[in-house]
């Protein structure tokens, strides 16, 4: 279980400290501008070991500090374990685990699970491609070893082969690169389908039980590749695609390429529903995904929501606050109180000048 969360020096935030001890929902409320994101960024970086709003981790250290600090206390197999994280001007992280340094992330992985969910969510639905395949790549690493190590070196064969595309490489060189691809692509693919074919059940059972919309959700996965059973008819297509690579020089076929769209009654939700509709599907998918990951990994979730139901009408708002799962550890920000105020008074603060107050 997670216990407690410690932040000091970090971005605009001075010291503060927040427990799960009185129940896994805090609330933090407070006007724009004055930390609430970045309490959520520290303990996603907790997780992830980087954060979710700069590529540059040294940004978070105050210009006149020389380190930020973070921290988290858990509690597995009866025993404390003590969490801590500086991480200095030049982005450089030292991690401790009970006062032992930790070089390895996998150390970090084995302790919980941190899953962000903003307003930024819709983007799921009107972004490009490539965000919604690391929306997808990301959750399925999540819990998948195999997955992560498929992905690695199908990136890394793809990133080689466009090498030799652009560098006019002999044909027998790169059709041997697309037979080392072909079981990868097969691989990918048949766990991203799998992934979504959960994912699409979990959405529909938010969809009916909380009545969002009238009709059957579906999750569409666009390849030109999905329809191959075996990697000897992959590496068929590949071979004969050859030609039309060479011409544009680069890797046009495989998971690096593929998309997946939501449909509601056959009818894509992008065209056909409005930015308030689009945003809850898109949270139903990001919330779905902590579900499978909770699942798989067994491991507590620790939850951050930062106002992710702009735009969606009250009284659904209030639907989709109280269908928060109770098995998650969930930080919530936001700038309305009356929002989140009754779900657990004992956890709910204010931020100002950097540090927590009861509300």
């Amino acid at each position: 279980m997670i216990h407690s969360v410690w932040i000091k020096s970090f971005r605009s935030l001075n010291e503060l400290t927040f427990s799960f001890s009185k129940g896994p929902f805090v609330s933090i409320v407070a006007k724009n501008n004055v930390g609430k994101s970045s309490i959520l960024e520290a303990c996603y970086i907790l997780g992830h070991l980087s954060s979710f709003l700069s590529s540059d981790i040294s940004e978070i250290v105050p210009f006149d500090l020389e380190a930020s600090y973070i921290g988290i206390k858990l509690f597995k197999n009866q025993k404390d374990i003590n969490y801590y994280m500086k991480v200095d001007r030049e982005g450089k992280k030292y991690i401790n685990l009970n006062e032992r340094p930790v070089r390895r992330k996998s150390d970090i992985q084995s302790l919980f699970r941190t899953t962000y969910i903003s307003s930024d969510s819709l983007l799921l639905i009107t972004s490009r491609p490539s965000y919604r395949r690391h929306q997808l790549d990301h959750g399925i690493s999540q819990y998948s070893m195999t997955y992560r190590k498929n992905l690695s070196t199908y990136k890394r064969l793809v990133v080689q082969k466009n090498r030799l595309l652009k560098d006019g490489g002999e044909d027998t060189i790169i059709k041997n690169m697309n037979r080392q691809l072909a079981p990868l692509i097969l691989e990918i693919q048949r766990e991203r389908l799998l992934y979504l074919k959960d994912i699409e059940r979990r959405i529909q059972w938010y969809v009916e039980e909380l009545d969002v919309v009238n009709g059957h959700f579906t999750i569409q996965y666009v390849s030109r590749m999905a329809e191959y059973s075996d990697s000897d008819h992959i590496l068929r297509v590949l071979d004969q695609n050859l030609a039309k690579e060479k011409m544009i020089r680069m890797t046009n076929l495989g998971p690096h390429r593929d998309d997946f769209s939501f449909f509601i009654n056959k009818r894509n939700i992008k065209t056909f529903y409005s930015r308030g509709i689009c945003r809850v599907m898109a949270y139903f998918f990001q919330l779905s995904q902590a579900y499978v990951i909770e699942e798989s990994t067994d491991l507590p979730m620790l939850m951050l929501l930062d106002e992710p139901f702009s735009e969606v009408y009250r009284d659904l708002k209030h639907q989709l606050i109280q269908y928060i799962p109770s098995s998650f550890y969930v930080v919530y920000v936001s700038t309305q109180q009356d929002e989140i105020s009754n779900l657990n008074k004992d956890q709910l603060f204010g931020l100002e000048n950097g540090r927590l107050c009861k509300i």
